[in-house]
Order: structure tokens, then sequence, then C-alpha cells
């Protein structure tokens, strides 16, 4: 049998490595990779650019900066536990940084960047610094935790979990309502006051309708702003040296133009009433690769508060409208699409809000990706109801993951009650799942599904090298 160091020196090893994991996920999720030429040279010129071009103190990049450092407080203070020095456990942190920011550079939709990367050597040394004022402390609490947990509280607290995160992830107590615009919302064509990005193509034609309609074809739309036909007047507020009319439409060289107030408020009364509406977009834009991005219409003061939002993003198209499941000062919960085909031409996108989904058309065809917008019972159900890229599968596993951990706590030694711990933790709540989703008329969330089978393999391991510890203690 190991002894007590050895078997808290295990503990305390299976823990980085899960916290590891975790980072990768955070960090390279969706894990979808290009050896595309373009788009390792855009995000190379962005590796140094990105958050030079804002203030140091707006709001994305001090938000962003608490987040990188808080992120990797973790590993460094594992890390200085586990017996390593804080410059190496530093060192380590910044390895697997720079790691993860250069795989970035191949990963569509995400940004790598050197100011990540100094960020978070500096929050793992700050937890290993945590550590070296605090550690006796900590050391001593856990030594006495893990000799003082009765393996039948361990399985109570798993069911208890099990629902509890189950309840988190499904209680519905209401659909969500619209919020009205207050006072005059300006739309801009391009990009929004703050937007590091400038989107490039030419707008034909913006038109909404009073109703979340599918096709254009159903009835006259009650909003209809043609820039085809060369200048027009009331259209625009002002018209930039990046910007030019033509007989095509309005064409955008990275400029950033408003529409005319009359323009404006009409566009208010459509699309900021809270009520279902439907709005599509006729345009061409310059590229349909990893180069382009950036907002082609968008309603609000600036990039981080939007009341309407629509955007390209490389080869996918952002669609988001403020509601009472909105962030204070960001555009979540979006519907993030794939738009099809690298052909620049002439499309049409349309988007449709029913008042709890968000749903998009390309060239009248509907596509499977939406997003249901609902109102949760409890904070960490609003998150869930809030995703963006990654972070349903991290939200997920990590509320998973305490119920796999007491699931290998209370499981006995040996091969037989590691495979017992393993299938608890897997089939509990993916029958959990299932039910509750058809329960809510939900379809079964694919990334819920990865997550249990990511928290089994994490917390099972994990908890069973805690009860080894206890043992050894």
């Amino acid at each position: 049998m190991a002894t007590a160091p050895d078997a808290l020196k295990l503990f305390l090893r299976r823990l980085t490595l899960a916290y590891t994991v975790f980072l990768a996920l955070v960090l390279l999720m969706p894990f979808r990779f290009a050896l595309d030429p373009a788009l390792l040279a855009a995000n190379a010129r962005n590796v140094a650019s990105l958050w030079f071009a804002e203030s140091v103190l707006s709001p994305s990049v001090v938000a962003d900066t608490l987040q990188n450092i808080a992120l990797f407080m973790p590993f460094g203070f594992f890390r200085r536990a586990a017996g390593a020095a804080t410059r190496r456990a530093a060192g380590e942190a910044s390895l697997v940084s720079l790691g993860a920011e250069s795989l970035q550079l191949l990963a569509p939709g995400r940004c790598a960047s050197l100011y990540d990367l100094v960020c978070n050597t500096a929050g793992a040394w700050a937890g290993a610094a945590v550590f070296s004022a605090w550690g006796g402390f900590a050391e001593r609490a856990l030594r006495a935790a893990r000799r003082r947990v009765p393996r039948r509280l361990a399985v109570c607290c798993a069911a208890a979990g099990l629902l509890a995160v189950l309840a988190t992830m499904f209680l519905k107590v209401a659909p969500v309502e619209g919020r009205a615009w207050e006072g005059a919302v300006p739309v801009f064509l391009g990009g929004a006051p703050g937007d590091v990005f400038a989107w490039r193509g030419v707008i034909h034609r913006i038109a909404l309708w009073r109703e979340a309609t599918e096709s254009a074809a159903a009835a006259a739309p009650d909003v209809d702003i043609d820039f085809r036909g060369g200048p027009k007047e009331g259209f625009l507020a002002s018209l930039p040296a990046d910007a030019a009319w033509s007989e095509e439409g309005l064409e955008l060289r990275g400029a950033r133009v408003v529409l005319a107030p009359a323009q404006a408020e009409a566009f208010a009364q459509v699309a900021g009433t809270g009520r279902p509406f439907s709005a599509c977009v006729w345009l061409s834009p310059e590229r349909m690769d990893y180069t382009q991005r950036g907002a082609i219409v968008s309603a609000g003061e600036s990039a981080w508060r939007c009341a309407f939002r629509l955007g390209q993003r490389e080869r996918d198209v952002q669609f988001f409208v403020r509601t009472s499941v909105s962030g204070a000062d960001w555009d979540r919960p979006a519907l993030t699409a794939r738009a099809g085909g690298e052909r620049p031409g002439g499309r049409q996108w349309r988007f449709i809000f029913t008042g709890d989904r968000l749903a998009a058309a390309f060239e009248g065809v509907i596509q499977p990706e939406g997003v249901i917008l609902r109102r949760w019972a409890t904070p960490a159900g609003q998150l869930l109801a809030s995703p963006f890229v990654f972070e349903p599968l991290t939200l997920y596993a990590a509320m998973f993951l305490a119920v796999a951990f007491l699931a290998g706590l209370a499981s006995p030694p040996g091969l037989r009650g590691a495979a017992g711990a393993a299938a608890f933790a897997c089939i509990a709540p993916a029958f959990g799942v299932a039910a509750l989703s058809a329960y809510c008329g939900l379809p079964i969330d694919r990334y819920a599904v990865a997550a249990v089978l990511l928290a089994a393999a994490l917390g099972v391991p994990l908890g069973r090298a805690w009860a080894c510890a206890a043992s050894a203690g």
C-alpha cells in the first residue's frame, strides 16, 4: 500500500493533469483546425496587434485580462502544492499557454495573442504565490479532509449532486421576454464603435418583417432599406471616405456607416419591441474565408452594448437580439451558423427571432442550427442558457465533475469498484439528461453527452486517488 505522502502526491498529479485537460478545452474548443495559408497569415497579423487596437482599459480587454489570470491560477497552485518551485510552475504554465496559442493560429474563430501568453503566465505565478503564502493551512486542511469523508456520505452527496445538476440544467421557469430599446439607438453598417475588425463588402438591401417569417416572398416588408440604384437621400447620416455608392448598393471598404435617424427609428420599431420579427440582408461579402470578420449591421452604442447585431466571422455568421437572458454588456446568447461555401457573390441571409428562439436561413434554406432562449431558475442555469463556441462543454463538465469525483471516492478498491464508479458517473447523468430533455421538449445536447464522458474520465480517477490517499493516511 502506498504511503501517505506518495498517495497525496499521486492525487495532486492527477489533479494537475485533470486541470490541464480543462485548460485545453477552454483554449482550443471546438478543436476545429485548418492548414490554410490565408488563415495562418490572418491570425499571425493579429498576434501582436489585436490587443493594442483598443484601449487597455476597455471593458473587453479588462475582462479578458482578469479571466486569463484567474484561469491559470489553479494550475500554478496545484503545481506548487505538488512540490514544484514557483518559477517552474510559471514556466510550465507558459509552455502550456504557448502550445495553445500556437495551435490557435490554425483554429478558425480563435485569436492567438502574446498578451494572453503574458496573462496566463502571470496567473500561474500568482497561483503559486498564493500557495507559498497560505499553503501550510491548505495542506493541513487537505490532510484532515481526506481522512474524514465516509463513503456512505460520498454516495449520498453524489446522488444529491446529480439531481441538483440536472435540475439546474433543465428547470425552466418561463420563456424570455424581449427587452425594448431605450431612446434613440444608432444603427451602424460595417462595424460598431469599439470593433477591432471592419466588415468589407457590398450591402444591397436590408428588410425587416413584424413576424417570424421564413421566406422573403411571404409578405411586403415593414422596413425596406434598398441601397441599389446609386446614391439615395435620407438613407445615411454621412458617407465616409471608405464607403461608396454603386449601382449594386453600398460598398464598404473598412468604413463604419451610420444610418439616418429616420431609418434607425424604423429599424427599432420592428426589431426593438421584443416581439417576433425577421430580418433579411442581401449582400456580397468581399471574402468568405478566414480573413473576413466584423459586424454587418449593429444597433447599439458600441460593440459591447448591442441591441441587435448581425456579423460575419470567417465562414460563419452571427445573429444576436437583446432579450431578458442577455448579458449586460455583450452579445450573448447569439446564433452562430455556417453560411456555406467560399463564393463571395451575392447572398441572401435571413434571420428569425420567434420570441424564444433564434434561427437562420441562407438562400432560402433553413439551417439546422438554432439557439433556444429561456429564462432559468438558477444562475448556473442562466450561464448554460448562454452558449458560445466552447462554454457549453466546459460548464457541463465542471458541473458533472463533482458527481464523478464523489462516485470514485465512494467506490471500493479494485477494478470492479472502478468499473462501477465509471458506470454510475456515465449512465446515471446520461439517463437524466435524456429524460429531462424529452420532458422539456429539447433535443439531447451533444455537449452534455460529451461532458458526461469527460467528467467521468477525469473525476472518477481523482476520487479514487483521494480515497487511496485517505486510506494511506
